[in-house]
């Protein structure tokens, strides 16, 4: 299992928020446990996802959704989610 880090950050931002630290630090040794593998974003995956997020003038898919489809695409994988900003967009996700 992977995920971004953009989609790591917002995650950990919604958890600190709404749930507390403590909450954070479980869900982080949760990751480490669970061996998920972070795929950093670089410079030509955000101008990738940039330039998509624009072309779509900020409508459907968030910036950092973008971002996942970018790295899903190269990648060859799905995503897991429930948006349907995804399949919407043509890429294959899990659950369908």
């Amino acid at each position: 299992m992977w995920t971004t880090s953009y989609t790591l950050v917002e995650t950990v931002a919604l958890l600190h928020s709404r749930l507390g630290f403590e909450v954070v630090s479980a869900f982080s040794e949760w990751l480490r446990r669970a061996g998920v593998q972070v795929f950093w974003i670089g410079d030509r995956v955000h101008e990738a996802a940039w330039n998509q997020y624009t072309a779509n003038a900020g409508r459907g898919m968030s910036f950092v959704d973008w971002t996942t489809a970018v790295v899903s695409g190269q990648m060859g994988a799905p995503v897991f989610t429930f948006d349907r900003g995804f399949t919407d967009q043509g890429f294959s996700a899990v659950p369908r």
